[in-house]
């Protein structure tokens, strides 16, 4: 009964978060989620599945992949509010909608090694979310040759 009342008033907090305004040229995209005050919130667990990926030596230019894997363990939904690189280089991309208890959930982080030629490379993504304790960094490394082109 807890469980089905707090996805109910998520559902509540999400579907009220229409104002209504539209633009006829231009449609812009918005999520809830970045309106919701996580301390109001009930907190939940989380356990990660994969917290860092080496992607070994890949050529300058090149661009990798990873999705980082957890699971919701707690009796709350998991709402992700934000995830973001340590730089421009890496792109990251989070759930837009909550991670219900005993889902599993991806953040996808995508690399983009252009300029960081001779480097070896430690790319952070962190994320903003209801967990307690917090997700700890994902981390994407790996060495970034010359290219020969």
């Amino acid at each position: 009964m807890k469980y089905f009342l707090t996805a109910m008033i998520l559902v509540g907090f999400i579907a009220c978060n229409n104002t209504g305004d539209k633009k006829e040229d231009v449609q812009v995209k918005t999520n809830p989620l970045l309106d919701v005050n996580l301390d109001t919130i009930p907190k939940t667990t989380i356990v990660e599945l994969d917290t860092v990926y080496n992607f070994g030596t890949i050529t300058e230019g090149d661009s990798v992949t990873h999705n980082f894997h957890f699971v919701n363990t707690g009796k709350k939904p998991l709402i992700i509010q934000m995830a973001r690189a340590s730089c421009g280089c890496t792109v990251v991309d989070r759930p837009d909608k909550p991670i219900m208890p005993g889902d599993t959930g991806v953040i996808k982080a995508t690399f983009n090694s252009r300029g960081k030629a001779g480097e070896s490379v430690e790319k952070m993504v962190f994320v903003h979310s209801n967990a307690d304790p917090e997700f700890p960094a994902f981390k994407i490394k790996g060495k970034v040759e010359k290219s020969t082109k």
